[in-house]
């Protein structure tokens, strides 16, 4: 699997997978989507968000953070801000994608029961992208 706008966070190191989770959703100046698990379903939705990740909207480049194990970055991720969505109140075991605009915070959540799309990620994507 070619993964070409994708920071995979390591499982089997949590120091190192927090502090790129921080630097990614802190430090850098673009729209993010971060990708939850590592079952088939996880890596589908991996791929169709990578390549929606490569066009740049509004000079705002995309990436995806991919957490194949929720558990490694549960407290970052439920500690992020509340924009349109609310992740802190949500089951990390149903979400399966979730979009963080430039100001960090979470502005649209996707479940695993949701179909996932190149066009729900779109909107996951501009909708994190609005000024």
């Amino acid at each position: 699997m070619q993964l070409d706008h994708t920071i995979i966070f390591p499982a089997n190191d949590s120091v190192l997978a927090k502090k790129l989770f921080s630097h990614l959703i802190f430090d850098e100046d673009v729209i993010v989507a971060i990708v939850l698990g590592n079952d088939e379903l996880s890596q589908k939705v991996v791929q169709i968000v990578d390549k929606r990740a490569k066009p740049v909207v509004n000079g705002f480049a995309r990436k995806v953070g991919w957490v194949t194990d929720r558990k490694i970055l549960q407290e970052e991720i439920k500690e992020l801000k509340a924009g349109a969505a609310d992740i802190s109140k949500e089951d990390l075991n149903k979400v399966i994608v979730f979009f963080v605009t430039l100001d960090n915070k979470v502005c649209k959540i996707l479940h695993k029961k949701d179909e996932i799309d190149f066009l729900s990620v779109d909107m996951g994507f501009l909708d994190a992208g609005k000024l």
